[in-house]
């Protein structure tokens, strides 16, 4: 997981994951954290076929189920992304990331209302963290709320709130704001924030891809040496 989320050296990640699997195949964490590695490189098959191994050998878990919505929301596959977070909800109503991960489905599908709605349980079940206010922002910035959004960034700001720039680059994203966006992942670079690793595959940043400085910004996610 450290070569794969903060090294940056996807080729040794890969090899380590399939060493894990090859000493333990019915080792359902080894399977889940591969299939993130995979999605995130747009290997979306092979990373649906990792992420039922684990469901196989852990079908209670509902961290598991999130993850494979969430792979199944990098591909863009959005119907059938909520169906695992809900099976999450059933496990464990109260699952604090599977708010979060239906949130973003329902705000890529463009409806708001229950982006918004679940986005603010996942607010709330997260105690209102910057992470949890950020996504939120977020939802209410694709919704076109800009007094919305501005309120909530300066109440995690003011109050010094821990936040992602990554985050906060998907909220410029989603207003169109290419400049902010750009500087914000930049950052999120920088820092070595640990969702930047989505950048190739994040809806959330589909509409700055065009902007030719986007790719200039993924070249710069080089292996630590």
């Amino acid at each position: 997981i450290l070569l794969n989320d903060f090294e940056w050296n996807w080729p040794a990640a890969e090899e380590d994951f399939q060493k894990a699997l090859a000493l333990n195949p019915n080792n359902a964490s080894a399977h889940h954290w591969y299939a993130r590695h995979l999605a995130q490189a747009g290997r979306t098959e092979e990373a649906l076929r990792e992420i039922n191994a684990a469901l196989s050998d852990e079908p209670l878990s509902p961290t598991i189920r999130v993850a494979k919505g969430s792979i199944l929301f990098l591909a863009r596959r959005y119907e059938s992304a909520i169906q695992p977070c809900r099976h999450a909800l059933e496990l464990e109503p109260n699952f604090a990331s599977a708010y979060q991960v239906i949130g973003q489905i329902y705000t890529q599908k463009g409806d708001f209302a229950r982006a918004i709605e679940a986005t603010q349980k996942y607010v709330e079940l997260s105690q209102a963290s910057g992470w949890s206010l950020l996504e939120l922002a977020y939802s209410q910035a694709a919704a076109g709320n800009r007094a919305e959004v501005d309120r909530i960034v300066q109440d995690v700001m003011g109050r010094s709130l821990q936040f992602s720039p990554y985050d906060m680059a998907t909220i410029h994203a989603a207003t169109g704001d290419a400049d902010g966006a750009i500087a914000w992942l930049e950052k999120a670079i920088e820092q070595r924030s640990v969702d930047v690793i989505l950048i190739r595959m994040d809806p959330r940043l589909d509409k700055i891809r065009s902007d030719a400085r986007f790719e200039k910004v993924v070249e710069r996610m080089k292996p630590r040496r």
